[in-house]
C-alpha cells in the first residue's frame, strides 16, 4: 500500500480516473486498490457495486428466517463472522472441520480429527453471546452442530470408503471428515423452511468424493429452496457449487471468497 508507487502508477499510465471493480481484491489494501484511491477520483465498478448490494441487503433487510451455514477448517477464521450472524440469524449450522472444534468444546472426544487448539475462550465467548439472544436452554437449536459424522482412519488416499458414526462413537483412530446422513437431513429440512441462506464454507473433505456429499447435498437444498434469497460466499464454497451444478439456482454467488467474509461480518473494504 506504499503511496510513492501508487504515484508511480499514476504517472506511468496517464490515468484520470480509478475504477475499482476487483471485488475480490476490494478487501486488501494494495498500492492498486488503496493507495491509488488518494491520488485519482475513484469510484466502484459494477460488479463492486452488484456484490456490495446483494451482501449488505441480505445482512440489513433478510427474509426470515435467516439460516447460516459456516464450515471451513478454522474456527479463528471464522470468529467475526458468526458473531456476526448470530446478531441476525435465526438458526446457525456448523460443519466442515471447525465443527469437529465445536464438538470437542462440547466434551466429545474427536479421535484423530482435525482440531484448532486454544478456541476455548472464543468458543465460550461465542456460545455465551448466543445466549443472550436465545436463552442458554435454546442454544444448542441456534447452534446446531452434527449428530453424526462421515470418518475414516486414513484421509490421505482417493479411493476412501464412507462410514457413519454418532458424534458420540468416533474411536480413536478415526477422524471426522464430512457430516453424516442424519446431520445431512437435518440441515437440509432447516433450509428448507428458509427466507435467507448464506453459506460460507464446505462441510467436509471435498476433495476427497466420499466426503463431499454433506457438502453436495447443502448446496442441492440451497438450489432448491426457490423461494429463498441464497448469498453464497466465494472461493471454496462458490468453486463447489460450480462443480455440484447449482449455480443457476443460487440467487448470488460470490467472486470474492476474504471479501465477502468482511462484507458479511460488517467491514468496511
Amino acid at each position: 500500500d506504499d503511496a510513492s508507487f501508487a504515484k508511480a502508477l499514476v504517472k506511468s499510465s496517464g490515468a484520470s480516473f480509478f475504477v475499482q471493480d476487483a471485488f475480490g481484491a476490494a478487501h486488501r489494501a494494495h498500492a492498486s486498490t488503496h493507495a491509488i484511491t488518494l491520488c485519482l477520483p475513484s469510484f466502484a465498478g459494477l460488479l463492486i457495486e452488484k456484490e456490495y448490494t446483494a451482501i449488505t441487503d441480505a445482512m440489513a433487510h433478510p427474509a426470515h428466517p435467516l439460516v447460516a451455514v459456516v464450515g471451513g477448517a478454522k474456527v479463528s477464521d471464522k470468529i467475526e463472522l458468526v458473531e456476526r450472524l448470530i446478531t441476525v440469524a435465526d438458526k446457525i449450522l456448523i460443519g466442515g472441520a471447525m465443527a469437529n472444534t465445536f464438538l470437542q468444546f462440547k466434551h466429545y472426544d474427536m479421535g484423530k480429527s482435525m482440531l484448532e487448539p486454544d478456541q476455548e475462550e472464543i468458543l465460550r465467548d461465542i456460545y455465551e453471546l448466543a445466549a443472550e439472544k436465545v436463552g442458554h436452554e435454546n442454544v444448542d437449536n441456534f447452534l446446531v452442530l452434527p449428530k453424526d459424522v462421515a470418518v475414516s482412519e486414513d484421509a490421505d488416499t482417493l479411493d476412501q470408503v464412507r462410514r457413519e458414526v454418532a458424534v458420540e462413537k468416533i474411536a480413536e483412530q478415526e477422524r471426522a471428515l464430512d457430516i453424516g446422513s442424519q446431520t445431512i437431513q437435518q440441515f437440509c429440512d432447516v433450509i428448507a423452511g428458509a427466507g435467507t441462506i448464506v453459506w460460507n464454507g464446505p462441510m467436509g473433505l471435498t476433495e476427497i468424493e466420499a466426503f463431499s456429499i454433506g457438502s453436495a447435498r447443502v448446496a442441492l437444498a440451497i438450489a432448491s429452496n426457490a423461494e429463498a434469497t441464497s448469498i453464497v460466499g466465494g472461493g471454496d464454497t462458490a468453486d463447489l457449487v460450480r462443480v455440484t451444478g447449482d449455480e443457476d439456482d443460487m440467487t448470488f454467488i460470490s467472486t470474492g471468497g476474504g471479501a465477502s467474509l468482511e462484507l458479511i461480518e460488517g467491514k468496511v473494504l
